[in-house]
């Protein structure tokens, strides 16, 4: 059980950092657009919000990946020690952990310059 908890708690603290180097990696691709999505617009404001959506995307489904696993961490306790009782602080974390990131506007609004917030509120 001790083993299970670390590989948890190691987890947890690893969501945090997966997602700010996902931040930190958000490049265009070749004609101006992230690798995998059509433009909205040809103007920069378009560009860089599909770049800010793709980071937020991509970033969040990480997150929710690694929240899941503590979850399975909790599924497996269960069934090693055969006390279903066991699973159910890993599934509170694990959920809540996914609460917690849940994307919002403010996180794609972060990863947009000021004019291009700008832009995008006023039109």
């Amino acid at each position: 059980l001790p083993v299970f908890s670390l590989l948890a708690l190691m987890t947890l603290v690893a969501i945090p950092i997966v997602r700010r180097v996902g931040r930190a990696g958000a490049t265009l691709g070749e004609a101006g657009v992230p690798h995998g999505l059509t433009p909205l617009g040809s103007d920069e404001t378009a560009k860089e919000l599909n770049v800010a959506l793709e980071t937020t995307f991509r970033c969040t489904i990480l997150g929710f990946a690694l929240a899941e696993s503590v979850v399975i961490y909790g599924f497996m306790v269960a069934f090693l020690f055969a006390e279903p009782l066991y699973s159910l602080p890993f599934a509170a974390v694990g959920w809540l952990a996914m609460a917690l990131q849940w994307p919002r506007a403010s996180m794609v609004e972060r990863l947009m310059s000021d004019r291009a917030r700008t832009t995008l509120m006023a039109g």
